[in-house]
């Protein structure tokens, strides 16, 4: 009983990951995908990276978990996500590959 009291009391309604506010009652690989660039699969991706269970609820990931998503999300490539899975190849001023994302 007194861990689902400690559990509740960490709960979060709003989560920041990538500067955009998601909600905290939805699993976290549907609650990603209120970040603008990030698609279900994406949300994915971004948690194997990451090593957190993309069934979690949002509202329960711990600090570590959110520090975690913020890296990968910042720099996916650095984290092993394949660059066919970006959303911007061969961009028109660097060419470099990116993934986009705007909050």
């Amino acid at each position: 009983m007194a861990e689902k009291e400690q559990a509740k009391s960490n709960y979060r309604h709003i989560v920041r990951i990538a500067n955009v506010d998601i909600p905290g009652e939805k699993i976290l690989r549907i609650s990603m995908t209120k970040i603008k660039g990030i698609g279900v699969n994406f949300a994915d991706a971004i948690c194997v990276a990451a090593k957190v269970d993309h069934n979690k609820k949002t509202g329960d990931l711990a600090d570590e978990e959110i520090d975690q998503l913020n890296e990968v999300v910042k720099d996916p490539h650095l984290h092993g996500i394949p660059q066919w899975m970006f959303n911007r190849k061969k961009d028109y001023e660097t060419g470099d590959d990116k993934h986009l994302l705007t909050g």
